[in-house]
């Protein structure tokens, strides 16, 4: 979620994420379009709290510290 939250303010969400097809599966459309529909706000609020739920567990991983900072830095702007 904090990569589309960036592709999205950068305006560069469809070179990070495809775009609904007829091509693709009903269920993939739909997520994808669920994407698509998502305001900034939302993509940084799911990503900050999704890896909130989870600090105690994964907290000694360097990776989870950088994402979960980078989604506290998210909610802020």
């Amino acid at each position: 979620m904090n990569e589309f939250f960036v592709a999205r303010k950068g305006h560069l969400l469809s070179r990070v994420t495809d775009l609904p097809s007829p091509y693709y599966p009903r269920n993939y459309n739909v997520l994808l379009q669920w994407i698509q529909n998502l305001y900034m706000e939302d993509m940084a609020s799911i990503s900050y709290y999704f890896l909130s739920s989870r600090q105690a567990q994964c907290r000694g991983y360097a990776l989870f510290r950088e994402s979960y900072e980078q989604s506290e830095r998210q909610l802020q702007q």
